[in-house]
């Protein structure tokens, strides 16, 4: 091992520093948790689909139909 070498890894291992140990976040057991409400709102009520006629824009006469038909 040469000079530089040595020199190397003490200078790199007195410079390293070690994160400090932390304790892990004290968090209450899922099935002993409890809200004091809940917080996802009750769904709204459906409405009932009704069939409704389409509006005469939207309806087109079977002459024009025809015609709106694109050729391959």
């Amino acid at each position: 091992m040469s000079l530089f070498a040595a020199w190397t890894s003490v200078v790199l291992a007195a410079a390293r520093i070690d994160p400090p140990v932390a304790s892990p976040p004290t968090v209450p057991e899922p099935r002993r948790f409890r809200l004091a409400y809940n917080p996802v709102p009750a769904p709204a009520p459906a409405r009932r689909l009704v069939a409704e006629e389409a509006p005469a824009s939207a309806r087109t006469p079977m002459a024009l139909q025809d015609r709106l038909c694109l050729e391959k």
